[in-house]
């Protein structure tokens, strides 16, 4: 089902899926999920994962050269069997898993709809993940950056109800 991803998230899933065909793996894993977050700058994760260090360069040739682990395959969760049509690869067991809990985490903030930052949050609670491995890789601590991006979306969600409560 669509709806439960906003645009920016399904840009990020399609740009994850571009990742790992363009560097030849067999299936889209965490790490090809950050590096389409990383990729979108635009989004509160993409800056935040920049400002934190990520560097969408330097992080593709750790993915390139990381053997990513033969996990098995899983098909779609059934909310995202839209997105077969332009998968041509299956999901590793903790992309889906990060999915998931990503799912888990616009529901807990009380939204409707999957952001890229739930996504990210998700991705950092998936501690055997070739995207913690690639973050730690590159210095750049999960837990800390999970908690940046808590801290900044509970100030968004803070300034949205003050304007609801000026409006």
């Amino acid at each position: 089902m669509l709806q439960k991803l906003n645009q920016l998230s399904i840009n990020v899933l399609l740009a994850a899926l571009q990742e790992a065909k363009s560097l030849g793996h067999s299936c889209v894993a965490t790490e090809h999920l950050l590096l389409g977050l990383v990729g979108d700058s635009t989004t509160m994760s993409g800056k935040l994962l920049n400002e934190a260090g990520a560097n969408l360069s330097k992080l593709r040739v750790l993915v390139k050269v990381r053997k990513t682990v033969n996990n098995p395959m899983l098909p779609l969760p059934s909310w995202l069997q839209w997105l077969q049509a332009f998968q041509e690869l299956p999901l590793s067991v903790n992309c889906k898993k990060t999915l998931d809990l990503a799912l888990q985490e616009a529901d807990g903030w009380r939204e409707d709809k999957i952001s890229p930052e739930h996504l990210l949050l998700a991705l950092l609670t998936v501690p055997d993940s070739g995207a913690i491995e690639i973050l730690k890789l590159n210095s750049i601590a999960p837990e800390e950056v999970r908690g940046t991006l808590i801290e900044a979306l509970e100030e968004r969600a803070g300034d949205e109800r003050k304007e609801q409560h000026n409006d």
